[in-house]
């Protein structure tokens, strides 16, 4: 196979982080007509880094000032492979504009989907979609006062949850999903459902565990309701995942847990190892709390998933 050619990409937010900056590709370039991340090629002996400030300044003459990794995606057209290592821009001087002429546009997130992008792109669709954290429930049989609980996580800014719930029953699952549900859209925030999975009315998606993953399930799509994220902790699940199209995965144990002791810990450099073997959103899991999110992040994460680590943190 000849040598992926390094490229990076910016998804750049405007100040209220409602938009995102998209140019279209030339007609008579390669993917030409669609949309695009700006961005460009890494040349030899640049870091990811200083490609993105130089390829950002002489496209659309901005100078990026605080920007972090967002996915790193590996892509085989029939043509050129590449590695497209994608960056999260919050802030930046400089009007955004197509300097070489392309045309340009500012989408908003909710209609982003709308806009035609070459095939390397969708999974950074997905990830613009998902937050730095993700909220895993404990047991609500077992902690006191659990929707006020749940109300304070919320205040606090978390955007996407995963209720579990392993010693409940499926009727008082199901009741208690309602409300986390209907308390999390409040607040603008997302709701996974997670043992046993269940259908409950209103928008929500599905947590696999890993046992359940590696089961003959028809894709995501097919199901009554969409199967979202799933729990991994290997190469091989990682892959089952991306192939039913799931929208995000947790991969654990990354550092060691109170609750499972015993378990072996990943540690971050196989964590970023495992991650690099697939083109979705992966969440670290085990061990985290806020203060690993950046490095989560370096190493090739979404962002961090944690039950004690966030709630009512």
């Amino acid at each position: 196979m000849q040598k992926r050619i390094h490229v990076v990409a910016a998804v750049i937010y405007d100040q209220t982080q409602h938009k995102i900056f998209l140019a279209k590709r030339p007609s008579d370039k390669h993917q030409g007509g669609k949309w695009e991340f700006p961005g460009g090629k890494v040349e030899t002996g640049e870091s990811a880094e200083q490609a993105l400030k130089r390829e950002l300044f002489e496209e659309i003459g901005i100078q990026a000032t605080h920007y972090t990794p967002l996915i790193q995606i590996r892509y085989d057209y029939p043509d050129k492979h590449i590695l497209l290592d994608v960056w999260e821009v919050h802030q930046f001087s400089g009007n955004a504009h197509g300097k070489e002429g392309q045309f340009t546009e500012w989408a908003t997130r909710s209609n982003i989907d709308a806009y035609t992008f070459p095939a390397a792109n969708v999974p950074i669709l997905k990830a613009i979609k998902q937050p730095s954290r993700c909220l895993i429930t404990p047991d609500f049989s077992e902690t006191p006062d659990f929707l006020s609980k749940l109300d304070k996580t919320l205040q606090n800014g978390i955007k996407l949850i995963c209720f579990r719930a392993k010693n409940a029953d499926a009727t008082s699952y199901i009741d208690m999903a309602e409300k986390v549900i209907e308390q999390a859209g409040q607040y603008g925030a997302i709701v996974t459902l997670n043992s046993p999975p269940a259908f409950v009315a209103g928008e929500h998606g599905n947590h696999l565990t890993s046992h359940q993953l590696m089961q003959d399930l028809p894709r995501a799509g097919g199901l009554s309701a969409i199967i979202t994220s799933a729990s991994c902790h290997n190469v091989k699940e990682l892959k089952r995942a991306e192939e039913i199209g799931v929208e995000f995965a947790f991969l654990s144990p990354v550092l060691k847990t109170q609750s499972h002791p015993d378990n072996k810990p990943m540690g971050w450099k196989d964590f970023q190892t495992l991650v690099s073997n697939v083109n979705t959103p992966v969440y670290a899991l085990g061990g985290l709390g806020n203060d690993e999110i950046t490095t989560a992040k370096q190493h090739g994460a979404q962002g961090v998933a944690a039950i004690s680590g966030f709630w009512e943190s």
